[in-house]
């Protein structure tokens, strides 16, 4: 008889997810600080600068203009230092969805053997096992039943984290167009 999948393993499966979304969010917020944090210094160092070069520059005559230089370097730095959070966030999630799928798998295989086991009762059955294969039958039914039923939370749960993930994605896409 297959092993049947027990609610505390779903549970347990959507729980990490959970805790898997949960991270990905608070790291998102920490990375979101730290960019924030990281463009102030840049901000900061090349005001410095230019107003240091501005200084240099009427004492030698040449004008320079490289508050509109410095701004476009801090720019591209910052955007930079999104596209390589992106990336490690990305690796992340992938990661995180091969887990996802490892563990589908093994919920499928677990409803395979169930539903295969179901099937030898069936034959038993029509070759004469009366009452107690059809006890059986009807509680392989109803555990059959109750894996389908796992299985339809689970995809929900699935469906509604990768529905997350890529509303992240879409926030991330619409801050480095900004």
């Amino acid at each position: 008889m297959g092993s049947p999948v027990d609610v505390v393993y779903v549970k347990t499966l959507l729980g990490k997810l959970g805790e898997i979304l949960q991270d990905e969010y608070s790291e998102s917020a920490r990375i979101d600080a730290k960019l924030k944090e990281l463009g102030a210094n840049v901000r900061e160092d090349l005001n410095l600068m230019v107003s240091e070069s501005r200084g240099s520059s009427e004492e030698t005559g040449v004008s320079l203009d490289l508050d509109e230089e410095s701004q476009e370097i801090a720019r591209l730095e910052a955007g930079n230092w999104k596209i390589l959070q992106r990336l490690q966030r990305q690796d992340y999630i992938n990661e995180c969805y091969e887990e996802v799928l490892a563990k589908d798998e093994d919920l499928l295989a677990l409803i395979k053997a169930s539903v295969s086991t179901k099937k030898n009762y069936d034959m038993h059955h029509k070759s004469g096992y009366d009452d107690l294969f059809r006890e059986k039958m009807e509680s392989l039914d109803k555990e059959v039943q109750l894996l389908r039923s796992r299985l339809e939370e689970f995809e929900s749960a699935k469906a509604k984290a990768k529905k997350r993930i890529a509303s992240k994605a879409r926030l991330v896409d619409d801050g480095e167009k900004e």
